[in-house]
């Protein structure tokens, strides 16, 4: 067996990776694999050096055989891969436990005395967070900077998604975890509309605006969407921004699309939001929000059959506060009148809910007025026979969400834009062709109409 020395292992695995980085996302290889090392290296057999057991499950489901593959190019025809989450070796300097994180250098010179208020919400934990497929980055990541917040390649961290995924839990189960390993630091969570509200109540006042927000250590900014066309504000934004971030604070921020979508967001803004590390959350698949479920049903001490579980998976996929409406009726009901939960309830509620959606649906004129909005034209430029890129690309998305989520034929939505239904059919197979081709431009501005349209 050959002898490596901690270089030619350093060597080794540094090749390795760059290898394994051309296979996935700069995300899952920041998120992953960033922070491993190899450790030794036999005829058979690897030893890796990971963060946490939960960096090691995912490592093991998503690059065991992708990182064997690797050894073999290199010539290492090994066997087996040990993922060490417990190794004295790690780093080849002394330990350093998370308490002690607050006291190195390579951190925040913290404020002694804590804030009297954080506004977060202590119910919030990584602990109640039920990690599914859609978030496993995202929790990663927020893991990672609750162990050691400010690090340069997750500040500034940006998470979007939709409405009720759970973005709002898992950044302030950050700042709360950030807290409890680092009681000196002082963590402030802040919607953007209160910032706004903050900054506009300062002037009138004459009082000190900068001086609490400069003060954090870690500041959270919730729905940062909401500082839309809001200017004074957002110079005033910019430049706690560039305070905290020059100092090494670190900088959690959410809302409802990314960074680049948010029009009317300025550029300078726009460049600070996506220098650090962006993430979205996705709608849960079928297996996480059976888990979501359980998870609730716990905490309630209510037990549901599996046929029910399954059933409320199924049916409940719009978002998880929709879910959890259907799981809080169900409950509500037993506590109240003693009636199990079944499915025949469950689906009542769910038709029940199904039929205000549909009683609320948007009219043409709607759409059309809603997505406008959105992109920030006037609906006179949809319905207009400008052919500019822009406009023809927004006239067609357009089209293809009548078609989709409104359930109108060809000759209606033509009749609405004064055009001959063809015109439509080619509008509706292009954005198809797009998403089908996985045009992650297209993508992402379906994506954008549909968490905004119905909100």
């Amino acid at each position: 067996m050959e002898d490596y020395s901690p270089t030619d292992l350093v060597k080794i695995w540094q090749q390795l990776l760059f290898d394994v980085k051309k296979q996935t996302t700069e995300s899952y290889y920041t998120a992953f694999l960033q922070e491993t090392q190899l450790l030794s290296l036999s005829s058979d057999l690897a030893e890796i050096s990971v963060k946490n057991a939960f960096i090691k499950t995912q490592i093991v489901a998503r690059f065991d055989k992708i990182l064997k593959s690797a050894f073999e190019k290199q010539n290492f025809f090994i066997s087996e891969i040990i993922y060490n989450a417990n190794n004295k070796k790690h780093a080849p300097k002394k330990s350093i436990s998370v308490s002690q994180l607050a006291q190195t250098k390579s951190t925040f010179s913290p404020i002694k005395s804590p804030p009297t208020k954080t506004n977060l919400n202590s119910r919030y934990s990584f602990d109640n967070f039920v990690n599914g497929f859609n978030t496993k980055e995202a929790f990663a990541a927020c893991q990672a900077i609750a162990a050691k917040p400010g690090r340069q390649n997750l500040n500034p961290f940006f998470i979007y998604s939709g409405v009720g995924l759970g973005k709002t839990h898992l950044i302030q189960a950050t700042g709360n975890a950030i807290i409890a390993n680092f009681p000196n630091l002082q963590v402030l969570y802040i919607t953007a509309e209160d910032f706004y509200h903050e900054f506009i109540e300062a002037i009138r006042s004459g009082s000190d605006f900068n001086d609490r927000f400069r003060k954090c250590d870690c500041l959270i900014v919730d729905d940062i969407q909401s500082f839309t066309g809001k200017d004074r504000s957002q110079d005033a934004f910019f430049n706690t921004f560039n305070a905290l971030y020059q100092n090494n604070k670190q900088i959690i921020l959410s809302s409802d699309r990314p960074p680049g979508s948010i029009k009317t967001l300025t550029d300078r803004l726009k460049s600070r939001f996506s220098a650090g590390f962006t993430i979205d959350i996705q709608m849960p698949d079928m297996e996480t929000r059976a888990a979501i479920i359980r998870s609730k049903t716990e905490e309630s001490n209510i037990s549901f059959s599996d046929e029910l579980v399954n059933y409320i998976a199924q049916n409940c996929h719009t978002n998880i506060r929709e879910l959890e409406g259907i799981l809080n009726n169900l409950c509500t009901t037993y506590e109240l009148c003693g009636t199990e939960p079944t499915v025949e309830l469950a689906r009542s509620l769910i038709q029940g809910t199904r039929i205000a959606t549909s009683n609320n649906q948007l009219s043409p004129k709607q759409v059309i007025d809603k997505i406008a909005h959105i992109f920030q034209i006037s609906a006179s430029d949809i319905l207009s026979t400008s052919r500019t890129k822009h406009i023809a690309e927004i006239r067609q998305l357009v089209m293809y969400i009548m078609y989709v989520d409104l359930g109108l034929s060809y000759p209606k939505i033509g009749h609405e834009f004064g055009k001959d239904h063809t015109t439509v059919l080619h509008s509706v197979r292009k954005i198809k062709k797009s998403l089908a081709t996985n045009d992650a431009h297209i993508k992402e501005q379906v994506e954008l109409i549909n968490r905004r349209l119905y909100a």
